[in-house]
Formats: structure tokens, sequence, C-alpha cells
């Protein structure tokens, strides 16, 4: 299952996802089964949410998946995005002065950092 640290979703009961500010928090995701933050609705307005800035979005196992967007949700045109910080600011224009996570970490350094893996690296990669 996946866990996240800010989840906004408009399933078409009740009024569209507006006037939401999000500013001066740390999303932050431990493993790379987390995303930072997910966004979904059932049209295409993602852009319209409200303000979002000066948030720090930090994952530091992979930052290419940071952000997750789905629109047009329960239909056949769902559109579904994995998005990095700089992605989402240019898309959106959300988050001009956000800031990614300060360190990576490639997973193939793990065991290195963090001393003998308990399960085989075939699950880690499955889980990724």
């Amino acid at each position: 299952m996946m866990q996240l640290n800010c989840f906004m979703k408009h399933d078409g009961l009740g009024d569209p996802m507006r006037y939401h500010t999000i500013t001066h928090n740390l999303f932050f995701a431990k493993v790379g089964t987390q995303l930072a933050s997910s966004i979904n609705t059932t049209v295409d307005d993602i852009g319209s949410v409200g303000r979002l800035d000066s948030n720090y979005y930090a994952r530091p196992i992979d930052d290419r998946m940071t952000i997750f967007n789905s629109t047009h949700i329960y239909t056949s045109g769902e559109d579904r995005n994995f998005l990095d910080l700089d992605a989402w600011k240019s898309q959106y224009s959300k988050d001009l002065s956000s800031k990614r996570s300060a360190k990576q970490f490639n997973l193939m350094q793990l065991p290195v950092l963090l001393g003998q893996i308990k399960f085989p690296m075939v699950i880690l990669q499955v889980l990724i």
C-alpha cells in the first residue's frame, strides 16, 4: 500500500478543491513505496486547487517520483503522472519557492549506508 504525506482528492462529491493554502510544510517519503504528495480529481483542475509554495519535498530514495497526480479519475480517460518537483513547478506553476531532497541515495548503496540487508535485493526492486 502506498503511504502519502499530502493527499488531496475530489471524487465528484461536494465542491471541487479550491482556495487551499499549503505552505511551509515538510513532506518526507522515507521509503521507496511512499510519495510526498498526491492530488487526484475528476476533471483537469489541479492548477486551481489553491496556493502551494515554500514546501520541502523530500524523497531521497528516488526524487523522480515525488508527486503523483491523477485527473479524470473514475473514467476511461484517467491520466496519471509521476512528477519530480521541477516538472510539477513547470506544469502547474505551484511550489515555485519549494525545495527538493538535499541528498539522494542510490538504491545499490543502501547496504553500505544501512548495514546488512535483512531481505533479498529482489524484494527491494519489486517494492519500488
